[in-house]
């Protein structure tokens, strides 16, 4: 699964998702990105960083690995 966001996204980011999330990573900086499964999906706390400094400021993606 892949989280793709058009503007970057609130500290706190809750995702709906139906799949048992285990793992996330911010693409473009390969960081590891906390998360928290709620009865809602997941919720990223995303790093703090000014995306002026990521490598596009077009889309923001996170690549989220399930238990399937």
């Amino acid at each position: 699964y892949y989280a793709i966001f058009l503007k970057y996204p609130q500290r706190e980011t809750t995702i709906r998702i139906p799949a048992k999330i285990v793992n996330a990573e911010f693409l473009g900086i390969s960081k590891q990105i906390p998360i928290l499964s709620n009865d809602q999906g997941i919720t990223l706390t995303m790093p703090e960083i000014n995306p002026d400094f990521l490598p596009c400021r077009h889309a923001y993606v996170v690549k989220l690995t399930s238990v399937e």
